[in-house]
C-alpha cells in the first residue's frame, strides 16, 4: 500500500531532487499515518522512519541526474524505419520488432530480396 502510493506519486513528480523525492516520501507516509490506516499494525514511530528513509534512498537513486556526456546528443530524434546502409552494391535496411532485429536486403533487380531474423 505504501510502496504503491509512492511510486505512483513520484512517476508525476517534475525534477525529481533527493530533497523533494524526500518531502513526497513524507507527505505520503504521514497522510497513511494521519488517515489511521496504520492503526491495526505492529509498526512503531522508528520502524517507519526507517521505511521513509528506504524509500527515500531507492528513489533517489532511481532518479539520480545523470553527467552530460560531450559529443551525444541523447535528445535528437532517431529514425523509425531504420538506416540505410549501401555496401557491396546492395541495400540494407534494418528495422526493430519486439526487440528482435530484422535485416532487409534488396539484390539486383530480377533477384528475390532476402529477409534475415536475428535475435
Amino acid at each position: 500500500m505504501i510502496a504503491d502510493a509512492i511510486e505512483a506519486a513520484s512517476r508525476v513528480l517534475k525534477d525529481p531532487t533527493p530533497s523533494r523525492i524526500s518531502g513526497l516520501v513524507d507527505k505520503i507516509i504521514n497522510n497513511i499515518l494521519i488517515d489511521g490506516q496504520l492503526s491495526e499494525c505492529d509498526l512503531t514511530l522508528k520502524d517507519i522512519n526507517t521505511i521513509k528513509e528506504r524509500y527515500s534512498y531507492i528513489l533517489n537513486g532511481i532518479f539520480h541526474k545523470r553527467i552530460e556526456y560531450p559529443g551525444f546528443n541523447f535528445n535528437k530524434p532517431s529514425t523509425s524505419e531504420g538506416e540505410k546502409d549501401k555496401s557491396n552494391g546492395k541495400e540494407h535496411i534494418s528495422k526493430y520488432k519486439d526487440r528482435h532485429s530484422v535485416v532487409q536486403t534488396q539484390n539486383e533487380p530480377g533477384h528475390d530480396s532476402i529477409e534475415i531474423r536475428k535475435g
